[in-house]
């Protein structure tokens, strides 16, 4: 059996003699990939805190404002009473140490005695401010005294500091009239006090007679 030649052609020939391409290989999709995460040293650390220490004033974080005691606001109501009658109320708006109490106290003192009238003696019977703020209980301290005015302040002050607000007092006072006894009768009867017809008939007798010459 004869064989028979087989040709090449030039592409074969070409194909025969490359080498085999290596396998591709698909690249990592972005989601997989991840950057090795690196541990910070200290030195890193610590140059972050320098930084922030050399940031402008511009992009530092704004300081919180600090409450100034010589803002504090808030409303006294004044009522003046006497016998139980309302004789002039006042509401104004008062900074720290702006309300002269001894001014306030004279004043409702000279009402009062001009609406009592001349010659009536009256009586302090109360004088309470009741001090309200918001989530605040109520305080009712009695206010006679410079010094106890002083101490109301103290207080309101404190609720301010605290960021308390609705900052207000109501100041009632109340006088009534010194009730003035009546004047004592004569305890004498009326019969002690005329002579009897005896009494007049005695001493008629004793008076001396006078005798003609």
């Amino acid at each position: 059996m004869s064989r028979v030649p087989r040709t090449i052609t030039p592409s074969q020939k070409r194909r025969a003699n490359e080498e085999p391409s290596p396998p591709t290989r698909r690249a990592p999709s972005k989601k997989t990939r991840r950057p090795p995460v690196e541990p910070l040293s200290s030195t890193a650390s610590e140059e972050s805190s320098d930084d922030d220490l050399d940031l402008p004033p511009s992009r530092l974080p704004p300081a919180k404002p600090r409450l100034d005691p010589a803002d504090c606001e808030f409303f006294v109501q004044h009522t003046i009473y006497l016998d139980n009658n309302r004789l002039k109320s006042t509401t104004k708006t008062y900074k720290l140490g702006l309300l002269t109490f001894p001014h306030v106290w004279q004043s409702s003192v000279d009402l009062v005695k001009e609406a009592a009238g001349v010659g009536v003696e009256t009586l302090l019977v109360s004088s309470i401010a009741t001090i309200t703020a918001s989530r605040t209980k109520p305080m009712m301290p009695d206010i006679k005294t410079r010094m106890d005015w002083n101490d109301i302040e103290g207080i309101i002050e404190k609720l301010f500091m605290e960021k308390k607000d609705s900052l207000a007092i109501d100041w009632s006072v109340k006088y009534k009239t010194k009730s003035v006894p009546p004047p004592l009768e004569s305890t004498q009867t009326p019969s002690q006090q005329r002579p009897t017809s005896s009494a007049m008939s005695s001493n008629s007798q004793n008076v001396p007679r006078r005798v003609s010459p």
